[in-house]
């Protein structure tokens, strides 16, 4: 009698663990449209930063999902300041744009004069302060 509970209990657990498995994978196979809807929507927005270095010509570069700013090399902007930490900030991809990060640098990230603390959405015109940089961020 107690092998048969044991049994029964056994098969009840696996059902839940397949229903549970089951909930995991139809939301994931939900999520996948709204992704790639986002990224269509990102490759047609075209965004630029447009760099002012401060002591050097000026330069505009396309950015892509995840932009790097800093001063070491594998930045994808490397900016040659001693007031730029190594890795800065980034700007990354967002459902209606791209998105501002400070990496916790040693004397900050600025958009259009304020100090930026969390994510902030880009729009077009804005003016980035990083070090003696000023970079504006265009969209087209």
């Amino acid at each position: 009698m107690f092998n048969l509970v044991l049994f029964i209990l056994k098969l009840a657990f696996l059902a839940l663990l397949y229903i549970f498995l089951a909930f995991v994978v139809s939301s994931a196979l939900r999520d996948i449209p709204s992704t790639a809807e986002e990224s269509e929507r990102r490759g047609r927005l075209r965004a630029y930063l447009l760099v002012h270095p401060g002591d050097g010509d000026t330069k505009r570069l396309r950015l892509h999902d995840n932009f790097s700013i800093g001063r070491a090399a594998d930045s994808d902007l490397v900016l040659d300041n001693q007031f730029v930490s190594h890795h800065h900030a980034k700007i990354m991809a967002a459902s209606d744009g791209f998105v501002l990060q400070d990496l916790d640098s040693t004397n900050g990230t600025f958009l259009d004069g304020q100090r930026v603390y969390e994510l902030v959405p880009l729009r077009s015109g804005a003016t980035i302060g990083i070090g003696k940089a000023s970079i504006v961020y265009e969209e087209e």
